[in-house]
């Protein structure tokens, strides 16, 4: 029998110098929230705390990933804060827009939300702060679907000007020698719901500081559901164990059918030997 819906309450997670906030069940909810850059991904539901959150990324248009923004625009407007953008697969701002549209009109007079939707498709970039961007990434679900990376891009000096003097280095730069370098990173990535990893498309999502991934099925007897279901198994880690490169692997979106409790100990019991190291259970 599959459990009543969990009360998700949100985690707080650090990742170093970043802080991920959030929760996620399949067919409940998931959100989460980058602190630090104050961004979300996701939003099945709306804490309190998101709804400064001038931007929203959207992994798909499902209700347990999307059915919080109503809410979020309805309250950003109520307290006047200026509008925000909730950034969607291509394909689906229409159908966003009018569902926004449609419950302004029936909150009330004004008839739309002070927000924008915008579409983005396979590698479109938008940035954050600067040197801070997310760039989206196509992945396979039952509709249309990506995932994201948040991007960092810093200078870096050039190994051959590493040693100079700092006065000597000032004397090059002043003439005009490109003394440095852009050097990228990425410090997040979250996949949503898809049916493949999609490091062959994107295979910078491999070397992500942290990868938030979708896990729905964990039980060795229920990899067969997977496929059919448009969602991973545990198991699709295992497979790409060699190529992922990530610091840590937060694995989330568990199936209903899986007691919370439990969860912990399926993860580590079945997951591959060389990620158990990096493996966080959300």
């Amino acid at each position: 029998m599959i459990p009543a819906t969990p009360a998700l309450v949100p985690r707080e997670i650090s990742l170093g110098a970043l802080t991920l906030q959030g929760a996620s069940r399949a067919t409940a909810a998931s959100y989460w929230r980058l602190k630090e850059f104050d961004i979300v991904f996701d939003m099945g539901h709306c804490p309190q705390a998101f709804i400064g959150a001038s931007r929203v990324f959207l992994t798909h248009c499902h209700l347990d990933h999307a059915m919080g923004v109503v809410y979020w625009a309805a309250q950003r407007q109520m307290m006047r804060m200026k509008g925000g953008t909730i950034f969607v697969p291509a394909g689906t701002e229409e159908g966003m827009q009018k569902v926004l549209t449609s419950w302004a009109v029936m909150q009330g007079p004004r008839g739309r939300y002070n927000c924008e939707v915008v579409a983005m498709g396979d590698t479109d970039v938008v940035e954050i702060q600067r040197g801070i961007s997310v760039r989206a990434f196509r992945t396979e679900h039952s509709v249309p679907s990506q995932g994201y990376m948040v991007i960092e891009k810093k200078e870096k000096i050039r190994p051959e000007f590493a040693k100079l003097p700092p006065l000597e280095v000032g004397r090059l730069k002043r003439e005009g020698q490109a003394i440095t370098e852009p050097v990228t990173r990425v410090v997040f990535a979250i996949t949503g719901d898809t049916t493949r990893l999609p490091f062959d498309r994107a295979p910078e999502v491999a070397t992500a500081e942290t990868l938030v991934g979708e896990c729905t099925y964990i039980s060795p007897d229920h990899a067969h559901l997977a496929r059919p279901m448009s969602h991973l198994h545990l198991n699709d880690y295992a497979d790409v164990a060699n190529d992922l490169r990530v610091t840590r692997l937060l694995l989330t979106h568990y199936s209903l059918r899986y007691k919370e409790d439990d969860i912990p100990t399926l993860v580590r019991a079945n997951v591959a030997e060389s990620l158990l190291d990096r493996v966080v259970v959300l």
